[in-house]
This record gives structure tokens, sequence and C-alpha cells, in this order.
């Protein structure tokens, strides 16, 4: 073991620090084995001794105790208490950069369960002398805190971590059974007409391109369904033409409810820090719930890729440290090579004068796309030249399914020159609100919100936007709930919820038809069923005013001098 034999001084004010991101007071052994033990403070009114006259005069006298060896050294770096001034040194903490350290209680502590935060001598205390010991003696565990006794003589784990890993099982356990009632619906109960039937379009994309047949050309069953997607996509969908398509059903199904669930625990971050130690039973609880949403229960039932696509583009705007070595804007262009529609993250990269990431995306679209044409020549000019531009490959756009603003103007408004009018005018005006909104959540480092504006503008705009593409609400719903201190913010997010977890579309066209409306043609005689049948497009639209009216009061964007640096 190595331990400080200098004590340090650390301010009355620090009593007690624990991490903001996960809330422990324990540190994690099986991370970096840092502990802390209190020794007793000085009497307050006598003045500091002499061998400490070069320190803080008033404090807590703590000692670090690690159990990492000469031969695996630890490379801390430097960040602050906020809430004490008290620098702290983190090693191997996995928390994302800046979240603030705060304090509460009658010790200092040193770590969280991502890593340890090591108390650090001020600028005006003395330098640490180190010395080596092999065990710690009985002196020093009696003054070690409750966390250090809890811990097994050779490195075992501590009470908290047990808890913690309690937690997590119980996370688990509720996830797997949240999703089972889902499982044995879409899977082993649906008939295969209805299995995976957009897995099924992909796989088969892959297996044009092994055979040689035309990609644009071949009608998926069971449905009959054609590939819509680049040619790059279809090459992607390969691996999916080797195993069986049970196999692959499976396995997307599973991989896909995974992305859900990191969806949902992006979406209530602040839930998940205000929870602590019990974040793991708060994340389970969000995903489980998110499940039934009918976008994301749409996604699972049909296998659908749109998931992936939210997530890649959340992370590349997120920046979590596992992927600060990939360059800003590679996942949005190649997301964009995929599907065309995340093309608009790439517009607000360049509303938010984010340049250098704007020009990776554009790079990586453009050199996935490259590559596509290069393998598939006769694809991509089939693609671009005709099977782009044709939207009813993608299916009646007045159907009930498609809840755009172009899907909604052609059930209920005038069609001909005046409808495309009014829709490019809707268009306009949502692309300058929404993106407008984004800039301003970007302003104020909300990147979640940023996220979760664009998608709700990119289903809007678009010309043809499904049930299963409004799985962005996730992260609408998480922006709205916030922490969960409000209470107008939590009935918000509850309306919101229980909109998207109804079928209220398909409950208007079921009322249109019983009352003898020739659906989907425009149907006036019956309000309530016209608004029922389009209530998902007309909901994102409330959603969107609702955050304009929350910007427009609360104006907590930085100023524009403030805004980061445009690279």
């Amino acid at each position: 073991m190595v331990e400080a034999s200098a004590p340090m001084v650390v301010s009355p004010l620090a009593s007690r620090c624990h991490c903001a991101h996960c809330g422990q007071v324990a540190v994690c052994p099986l991370i970096c084995g840092v502990f802390v033990r209190q020794a007793a403070a000085p009497t307050p009114g006598l003045a500091p001794t002499p061998a400490d006259s070069d320190s803080q005069p008033v404090g807590v006298q703590v000692s670090v105790v690690t159990a990492r060896t000469d031969t695996d050294p630890v490379a801390p770096r430097l960040s602050s208490c906020h809430s004490s001034g008290v620098s702290f040194a983190e090693t191997s903490c996995q928390r994302r950069p800046g979240t603030p350290m705060t304090t509460t209680g009658p010790f200092p502590l040193i770590g969280c369960g991502f890593g340890v935060a090591v108390a650090l001598p001020t600028a005006r205390s003395r330098p640490m002398k180190m010395r080596s010991t092999a065990t710690t003696t009985t002196d020093q565990r009696r003054t070690m805190g409750p966390s250090v006794r809890n811990v097994r003589q050779n490195g075992a784990v501590t009470a908290s971590t047990r808890r913690r890993l309690l937690w997590w099982a119980l996370a688990i356990a509720i996830i797997a059974g949240g999703l089972t009632p889902t499982i044995l619906k879409q899977l082993v109960q649906a008939t295969p007409q209805h299995w995976q039937v957009d897995l099924s379009v992909y796989r088969q994309a892959g297996v044009s391109n092994l055979r040689g047949r035309a990609v644009y050309d071949y009608l998926a069953p069971p449905q009959s369904l054609p590939f819509t997607y680049p040619p790059f996509a279809s090459i992607l969908a390969i691996p999916l033409a080797i195993v069986p398509f049970k196999v692959a059903g499976w396995c997307w199904f599973f991989v896909q409810a995974a992305a859900d669930v990191a969806i949902a625990g992006y979406a209530v971050r602040p839930l998940l820090r205000r929870a602590g130690p019990r974040a793991p039973l708060v994340l389970a609880v969000a995903a489980v719930a998110s499940f039934y949403l009918l976008p994301v229960n749409d996604g699972l039932r049909f296998g659908q890729v749109d998931a992936f696509l939210l997530l890649a583009c959340l992370l590349d705007l997120h920046r979590p440290p596992w992927i600060a070595r990939l360059p800003q804007g590679v996942l949005i262009g190649v997301s964009t090579a995929i599907k065309l529609t995340p093309g608009m993250f790439i517009v607000q990269l360049l509303v938010t004068r984010r340049w250098r990431a704007a020009a990776w995306a554009i790079g990586a679209a453009a050199g996935t796309t490259g590559l596509g044409a290069l393998l598939l020549p006769s694809a991509s000019f089939a693609f671009w030249g005709g099977a782009l531009e044709d939207t009813s490959r993608l299916g009646p756009n007045d159907g009930t399914s498609n809840q755009s603003l172009r899907g909604m103007l052609l059930r209920v408004g005038p069609g001909g020159l005046w409808g495309t009018a009014i829709w490019a005018v809707l268009v306009v005006v949502v692309l300058i609100v929404g993106l407008g909104l984004a800039r301003a959540a970007y302003a104020r480092r909300d990147t979640i919100a940023e996220v979760a504006l664009v998608g709700l503008v990119t289903v809007l705009v678009s010309p043809v936007s499904w049930i299963h593409h409004f799985d962005w609400v996730v992260l609408i719903i998480g922006v709205l709930l916030g922490a969960g201190r409000s209470r107008r913010r939590v009935m918000l997010a509850a309306l919101v919820y229980v909109g998207y977890l109804l079928d209220l579309p398909w409950w208007g066209q079921w009322r249109l038809v019983a009352t003898g409306q020739s659906f989907p043609q425009q149907s006036n005689g019956n309000p309530w069923g016209v608004l029922m049948n389009n209530g998902f497009g007309l909901l994102a639209l409330v959603c969107l005013v609702i955050f304009a009216l929350r910007t427009w009061k609360s104006p907590t964007t930085l100023p524009e001098k403030s805004l980061p640096t445009p690279e």
C-alpha cells in the first residue's frame, strides 16, 4: 500500500464531498482502490502547529491510502470542488468532464462509483510525502471512514459497491420483465406476415447485392415492400443476408432494445443525477416506460433502424469520453448516408457555426455515398436517378401512419397547388422556429434538448414520417421532465407521454370510417376523428410551441459572445 504521511488541510466547507454525477460517498476499490480516512480536526481557537504553518489554518486533516502499487501509477487530472474551492485530482473517472463536485455531511469524501477524486494539497500547503507500506495499521483502520471499514483485506468489494451491484441487478430484472410482453407479442406470437417486416426489407437488399439482382426493383416478402434507403445502406445490410432471418430478427430486436435503453438513459440524465445510488432503478423504469410508447414499440415490432440513427446523432453531439477520438460530425455523416433524414443535423451544425464538425459530417456522408456508388454503380444510378424522387415507393403518403406536415395536409388540407403552397410555408416556419430553439439549446449547453428539437423538426418537415420515426419523442419527454422537481414540468411530460402511448391516429381513422367518412380523403364532418387521426403530428407541433414558450419566458441562453467557439 501507499500512504500519504503528510496530512492535508481541507476547508470545513468541504465536509463530505461527493460526486454530483452518481451521488456516491464511497470510493470504488474495483477501479482505483483509493480510500480516505478522517483524522482529528484541530481544536477551535488554537493556532496551527509550526509543522503546519504553511498550510491552511483551519480544517479537517485527511490522509489518502491507495491500494495501487508503485508499478501501477495513477496519472491524476486536476479538477475542482465548485462548492468549496478545494482542489481534487480525478483518476480513472468515467463521468463527463465538468460535472461539479458538491459537499454535504461530516467528512471529506474522495470518490464515486465510476472513479475517484482525491483531495490534493492547495497552493499554500506543503507537498505530500509518500511512503510504501504493506498493510494498514490498527490505528489507521480505527480512523478510517465507514466505507473503508467495509472493505475486506485483499481488495474485496465494499458494502456500497455491493449495494450498487444489487441496484443494477434489480434494474436488469425490471428491464427484462418490462420487455417480456413485447417479446411475446412481436417475436413469439407474431405471424410471418407481420414478423420484423422492415428488417426483412433490409436483409433482402443485402441478398440482392450478393446475388446481383436489382436492389430497388425487388419487392421483399412478406408484404412486397421495396428498399428505399441509399445504396450504402444496402451494403451494410449484407451481414444480415448471411445469417438466417430468424436469427437476424431476434438479434436485431435485442440490440435495438439496448439502444432504446441508452436513449432513455440520456433522456432522463437529470433524474439519474438526482436519484444518486438508485439511478439504475430510475433508468430501468424510464427504459420500460419508453418501450410502450407507440413509436418505440413500432420500431421494435418492424425491426427498424431509427433507434440506431437517433443514438448515433445523439452521441455525436453529446460527445461521451469513449468516442472523443472520433471527430465530431462523422457519426452524423454516416447516418445521413444510411438514411437521408439525419442530414438535418448537418444543417444544425452549420446554423451553430460548428464548421469543423459540419465539414467532417459532409465529408463522411460524401465519402460513404461515394463508396456506395463505387461498389454499386447501377444501384446508385437507380436510386439517385429516380427512386429517390418517387415518394409513392415509401407507401401511401396520405395514410394514417404518415404524421408529417405533408401527411396531415394530404388528409385534411386542400389539394393541388394550394396544398403544396401551404405545406411549403409551414415547412419554412417549422424550420425557422425549430432550428432557432435548437440553437438556443446549444447555447446553454443542453445537448439533449438540441438533439430532441432537431429530430422533432426532421419528422415534421420530411415528406413522409411514419409513426415509428417519432421515437425522438423519448428525448422530448425527458427534456420536459427535467429533474422532476417542477410539478408543471412533470404534468407536461406526463401528458406528452400519454399522447404517444395511445393509438390516437388509428383511433381517429376507425372513428372516421365508422361514421361513414371517405378515408383517407378529406374528412370535415367529424372534427374529433380528424384531430385524433393527426394526433402525433399535432402533438409534435404542440411540443414545439411549449419549447418556444419556455425559451421565451426563461431566456437562459448565453449571450452571443459566450457561445462555444466555432470550429
